[in-house]
């Protein structure tokens, strides 16, 4: 059994509560990852900027 059967089936066995929190769980996840990347973005950005005004 892979891991993602074990953990497909341990997901369908939790229940209503643990699809929640799978669920919440992806959310933060998605959600970091996109202030982690805007963050980096503006970095870029104002870093070309400070270049280009030098």
């Amino acid at each position: 059994m892979t891991s993602v059967n074990l953990s497909l089936r341990l997901l369908r066995v939790g229940g209503r509560r643990g699809l929640l929190v799978v669920g919440l769980t992806a959310g933060a996840v998605a959600v970091c990852t996109a202030l982690l990347l805007a963050a980096v973005a503006a970095n870029v950005a104002f870093a070309g900027r400070a270049d280009r005004d030098a």
